[in-house]
């Protein structure tokens, strides 16, 4: 007999767990959908993929700088002279030319060294697209941040407009007993109107509840797709918070958080970006080795008729001699912009270290505090039994029972709450340590 009575407690739990996992796969398939919409449809998100394309063309400007240049010449020109002149024997001598020139070459241009003034550039626009890339990761990590937020702040909006719902419910069922007992005699006008005013207050919450829902609703259009609403579950289940960082200590996550933040990953590029920028200007003056090859050919027409073709070659080595103080003025002030980078660096990552550390300690704090909210509701739904038993028994008013089902009601919705402020917590860390949230779900 025990064996069946525990295959049937066993049967009940895992049918619930069963349901539990349902539900929180809801939950993860329409943030799922949410993420990949905005991943693929949002324009903001759009516009900021841009970015790497023109950083892209950056890096190939960068590399192209120094290819060889062929240019083509065509020339036309007419010239014309009338000589009317006096000799000395008193003759009149005149003459008229009219030429009419036609032209035609080829110039070709290569920069055969440059004592790494192009490696500097490439490197320089290198730096610059992978600081493109983190910005980017960072903006749009920001967006479905905020689209998250905006989710389950619907969904625990939808949860508290249902147990409001149901206390609603609760209290009128309070209401009607009052009156009942009133017209019994067993209570007095005094307890009606507590019950009178509870119902009101009842009503206020349940408005100002759905008000809520409604403004959530419009925050969460603001990035899902037309019709998104079909896809939240009317079973409200908070998802459990990202396993990966219930596995990993805090001295792991400051860690991972100084590899993987694209804020702590993009105050690094500046200082490289800077340093980049430093090394270019100090190759300004360095010399500059060019060849030059050259061929045309001129064809003349008219009085005198010609044909010229001419070749040429150059090899021009350039080096600068003086360029005053500008340079310099340049160069220390780059040096300057280097330190300032480095020091924003160490700024951001201390920033981080402790936005985290709090984050990180806020999220297991309120792990405990749902754990002993957990506690609380589980013995208010014991001491609800046992209030429905004692009613059967004549132990227990009515009104009593109704009192308990309305404390578990409000043990549910700390539940509610502190399950939405913990996984907000764990997507904030989740954030904070740079780890994509589209993977840590």
């Amino acid at each position: 007999m025990k064996k069946k009575c525990f295959g049937v407690v066993l049967a009940a739990f895992l049918a619930f767990s069963g349901n539990v996992l349902a539900d929180q796969h809801r939950h993860h398939e329409a943030t799922g959908i949410l993420l990949k919409y905005l991943a693929t449809e949002d324009a903001s998100i759009q516009a900021l993929r841009l970015q790497k394309i023109l950083a892209q063309e950056g890096v190939l400007r960068a590399e192209s700088s120094n290819d060889v240049t062929l240019n083509a010449i065509f020339s036309a020109s007419e010239t014309f002279n009338d000589i009317n002149q006096r000799t000395g024997s008193a003759q009149r001598v005149r003459s008229r030319t009219n030429d009419h020139d036609l032209a035609a070459g080829l110039n070709l241009n290569k920069t055969l060294l440059d004592w790494g003034r192009q490696d500097d550039a490439v490197r320089g626009a290198e730096l610059a697209l992978l600081a493109s890339d983190e910005r980017i990761r960072r903006d749009v990590e920001a967006i479905y941040l905020r689209a998250l937020q905006a989710y389950y702040t619907t969904v625990r909006s939808l949860a508290r407009v249902q147990l409001r719902e149901k206390s609603l419910t609760t209290l009128k069922k309070k209401l009607d007993e009052a009156q009942k007992r009133l017209a019994a005699g067993l209570n007095n006008k005094t307890q009606l109107a507590i019950a009178e005013a509870s119902y009101a207050l009842g009503e206020s919450e349940l408005t100002q509840e759905k008000s809520a829902l409604e403004s959530a609703l419009n925050d969460l259009k603001v990035y899902a797709p037309e019709g998104f609403s079909q896809y939240i579950p009317e079973k409200v289940i908070f998802p459990v918070p990202n396993a990966r960082m219930q596995n990993v200590s805090l001295e792991v996550a400051l860690e991972e958080m100084q590899q993987n933040s694209p804020v702590v990953m993009l105050a690094r590029q500046a200082i490289a970006e800077s340093q980049a920028r430093l090394d270019i200007l100090r190759n300004v003056d360095d010399p500059n080795l060019s060849l030059s090859l050259s061929a045309s050919r001129t064809q003349g027409y008219g009085n005198t008729n010609s044909r010229n073709n001419a070749a040429q070659a150059a090899l021009t080595l350039n080096v600068p001699l003086f360029s005053g103080g500008s340079v310099s003025s340049d160069i220390r002030a780059q040096q300057q912009r280097v330190s300032q980078a480095r020091m924003q660096y160490r700024a951001t990552l201390d920033r981080q270290n402790a936005t985290l550390k709090r984050a990180w300690n806020e999220f297991h704090a309120l792990e405990s505090s749902l754990e002993a909210a957990q506690k609380n509701a589980t013995a208010r739904r014991s001491l609800l039994d046992r209030a429905k038993q004692a009613l059967k028994v004549g132990q227990y008013t009515q009104t009593q029972v109704l009192d308990e089902e309305d404390k578990l009601l409000a043990a549910e919705l700390r539940i509610i709450d502190t399950q939405y402020r913990q996984l907000l917590k764990a997507f904030e860390a989740t954030n904070l340590i740079g780890w994509p949230l589209q993977e840590n779900l």
